[in-house]
């Protein structure tokens, strides 16, 4: 028996929580809106209680926020405009604001952008059961980038299975961009989240308790939006003079090849479920 197995046993084992399961989210609607639906459809089905989405767009695009709103106002949820232009710092500043002012202080986080699909080992009930039973308070998860079967970057439209139109997992971020490409996926409502979703600020009157193992983040960053999003980024990130040299490495890859050349960087499917260890916790970024 692997030790993953261990794990998966001891968490049936455990009684499940019963309390509120909630998703904080930003959603920036000039480039993921596509994937909004198919993100909402996942987690619903996973079990969240309870949807906060931030709709971000500048300047206002008034069709997508409203076509956004009824989307998200299919699901038991809370919507927020943010009409200024996207940074990481404020979207984590304004996420862990919902978090503090919004979120019922007994319930449990899912932290996640709409590109970002956990993959749980087991039903979120038995793992948050596990984790209180454990005095834990938070759990990470790495990227699996999901990348198209060519290589390209395709346009997202219409009723697209997402696991069929990206059928690889590859270490593109962790490998090629060399980023952090970890994230804080489940929390308790005292976990204050850094810029960026990757590490714990701190923990309001405790301590920092992660969890013994870390889950597949299936990351599906890589559609045709991406790449203007990224270009746009690369040129803002420049002048700031800090965390460019990322996508610079993604951006002269894509001009080299026309493509990601995603069999360097391909991970086993057997590498998904659970993983044991744990995850960096403040290491700096490799800019």
């Amino acid at each position: 028996m692997f030790i993953k197995d261990v794990v998966k046993k001891e968490i049936e084992q455990v009684a499940e929580y019963n309390g509120e399961i909630c998703l904080v989210t930003c959603v920036g609607l000039d480039y993921d809106f596509a994937l909004l639906k198919p993100f909402m459809e996942y987690y619903n089905h996973q079990g969240v209680d309870k949807f906060f989405v931030v709709t971000q767009s500048s300047p206002p695009d008034w069709e997508s926020i409203e076509e956004a709103d009824k989307i998200i106002s299919l699901y038991h949820s809370q919507i927020y405009g943010w009409l200024n232009p996207y940074h990481g710092l404020p979207r984590q500043h304004i996420a862990n604001a919902v978090v503090a002012m919004h979120v019922d202080p007994d319930a449990w986080v899912i932290s996640a952008d709409v590109d970002e699909f956990h993959q749980y080992p087991i039903s979120l009930r038995h793992l948050i059961g596990y984790m209180k039973k454990r005095n834990i308070n938070y759990l990470m998860g790495e990227y699996r980038d999901r990348i198209s079967e060519n290589g390209g970057l395709p346009v997202l439209a219409g009723e697209q299975d997402l696991w069929e139109l990206f059928p690889h997992q590859t270490s593109l971020t962790k490998n090629l961009l060399r980023t952090h490409y970890y994230k804080v996926v489940l929390h308790t409502t005292n976990v204050v989240v850094r810029e960026g979703g990757h590490l714990v600020y701190q923990v309001i009157k405790d301590v920092k308790k992660p969890c013994n193992f870390f889950i597949p983040i299936h990351h599906f960053k890589w559609h045709s939006a991406v790449l203007p999003k990224l270009r746009e980024r690369y040129e803002y990130m420049r002048k700031e003079k800090t965390g460019w040299r990322k996508w610079k490495r993604f951006l002269d890859h894509w001009d080299e090849h026309q493509k990601i050349m995603y069999e360097d960087y391909l991970i086993s499917d057997t590498e998904t479920d659970i993983l044991i260890g744990r995850l960096p916790h403040n290491i700096q970024e490799n800019d």
